[in-house]
């Protein structure tokens, strides 16, 4: 049992890497293969008596292989980063655990692998909930190079993707577990696989021709290591990413700047002088990083991680302010209590936006995500439904290495497909990127480049089923699970207690 729990954690950790050294053809097929295999051995472990405290090492063991990459960030804060986020895998292993074993215990081995998928695509959902939630390494995510199958994700987000998968993995522990009679399961799994791939072909013929005239985007990508932003002034790196911007081709309709691709109030004099001019002289829509004064947060010079838009003609268009930051990284919980305060006046401490809203300029509406907002689909549906026509991602993935730049990358892929939008992704060091409405990526630049990006994209309306109703199929599935779980009088004849 605790062999199939190691198996599990370790194909897990295998599934999820990106892999950027091998041919991406590989990874596309084998990822979803690994993670398949990972449900089975997880699947079996329960069918074999795992009860959810048996959980704890193997998933812990996971999330430590699979976050090793926040290890070398920092030689002091580094490990200490690296154990806190695992801690936050710990803390969503009871829920999942408990069910799987109820699940198993109510209905038997049976019906238990019916079940299961639902409960563990539910339990992926259900831990995508900010601040403490941890919305990557899902199943669904090793599909992130295999576009024909990705579609579904305009209707189930990623939680449709992982049923899937799991249904697969339970099948083929029903056969390993019951014997070669026992396809059925496997079968209607490997049917889903062909109706993902069926719905996908069908609409990545239709999103194969764009309407409408593109807008000619350029991502301005400096590849400042963060050591050196630290030892920079804001002034240092404004006229670094000036520079830089002096090379975007002429005719580009929206440049894009990186997050904070420089530490001042940039929509404020004197750095708005140099912002304005820039666009002025490029002719272009300009939307970059930076910082944000905000007002009546009783805090000595409270700020917000912005994105500040200004048109051609050198006016603001607009300042989007980043609503979902990340706990601990750019603020401390009670940080105005006397406790913390002492440790907070001296670290960065950023307050949140007011919204999810697109900012209007003369080209169209764009839907600004900042960073950490790009992982949640949540975030991205607000922007979309609030009348975003292309979506902006801003990161600064310098300070992740480039297994975790990639992890990040990925998310994009996704909220393409989710929201049927353009994404115009410009990152510090990479990866930059150009993806279009299906997921595919259209122009991408390489890891730690300092380069100008290209591309076109075409602004969209309307509105996908996730975007106008929500990401709620995975709570859907969480629902039925706990549902089967609980219902009364159902499965086996004799009760086992929780020990």
């Amino acid at each position: 049992m605790r062999r199939a729990l190691y198996t599990a954690a370790v194909l897990l950790w295998l599934g999820g890497r990106p892999w950027p050294d091998l041919p991406p053809a590989l990874p596309a097929v084998v990822a979803p293969l690994l993670l398949t295999l990972a449900t089975t051995a997880l699947f079996v472990a329960f069918a074999h008596g795992a009860r959810w405290r048996d959980l704890y090492l193997p998933l812990a063991f996971w999330g430590l292989i699979s976050l090793g990459w926040l290890i070398p960030l920092d030689r002091v804060f580094g490990p200490a980063l690296w154990l806190a986020v695992t801690s936050l895998i710990v803390l969503w292993i009871p829920p999942v655990g408990w069910l799987l074993r109820r699940l198993y215990l109510r209905w038997g081995l049976g019906g238990f692998l019916w079940w299961a998928p639902l409960a563990w695509a539910g339990w992926e959902w259900l831990r995508s909930f900010p601040p403490t939630g941890v919305p990557w390494f899902s199943l669904g995510h090793g599909l992130w190079q295999t576009p024909i199958l990705c579609q579904i994700a305009e209707i189930t987000g990623v939680a449709g993707l992982s049923l899937v998968l799991g249904v697969v993995g339970a099948g083929l522990a029903r056969v390993a577990l019951l014997g070669r009679r026992e396809v059925l399961q496997l079968g209607v799994g490997l049917g889903m696989v062909v109706g993902l791939a069926a719905y996908g072909q069908a609409r990545l013929a239709q999103l194969a021709r764009p309407a409408g005239e593109p807008w000619r985007v350029a991502c301005v990508q400096p590849n400042i290591p963060l050591a050196d932003k630290v030892g920079l002034s804001g002034w240092d790196l404004l006229f670094d990413t000036l520079e830089l911007t002096r090379e975007v081709p002429a005719g580009t309709d929206l440049v894009v700047w990186p997050e904070t691709a420089t530490v001042l109030y940039i929509d404020e004099p004197p750095a708005w002088a140099y912002i304005s001019q820039a666009a002025r002289e490029g002719e272009f829509v300009l939307a970059a990083g930076g910082f944000h004064r905000t007002r009546g947060r009783g805090w000595p010079e409270p700020k917000t991680n912005a994105a500040v838009v200004v048109e051609p003609q050198g006016t603001l268009a607009g300042v989007y302010s980043k609503v979902r930051l990340v706990l601990f990284g750019e603020y401390l919980p009670a940080r105005s209590s006397r406790l913390v305060y002492p440790l907070a006046r001296h670290t960065p401490q950023f307050f949140a936006g007011r919204g999810f809203y697109p900012v209007r300029t003369s080209l169209g509406e764009l839907g600004v995500a900042i960073c950490y907002e790009s992982v949640f689909p949540r975030d991205c549906a607000a922007l979309v439904r609030a009348g975003a026509e292309v979506l902006v991602v801003m990161t600064n993935d310098d300070q992740l290495s480039r297994t975790g730049a990639l992890e990040h990358y990925y998310q994009a892929v996704f909220r393409a497909i989710e929201t049927r939008r353009w994404v115009v992704r410009c990152a510090n060091s990479g990866v930059s990127a150009v993806i279009d409405p299906a997921g595919r990526p259209t122009t991408e630049s390489r890891w730690h480049e300092r380069t100008v990006l290209s591309g076109e994209v075409y602004p969209r309306g309307g509105q996908t089923p996730l975007v106008r109703w929500g990401d709620g199929f995975g709570g859907l599935l969480l629902a039925l699970a706990v549902g089967a779980a609980l219902w009364p009088g159902a499965g086996r004849a004799q009760e086992e207690s929780e020990r």
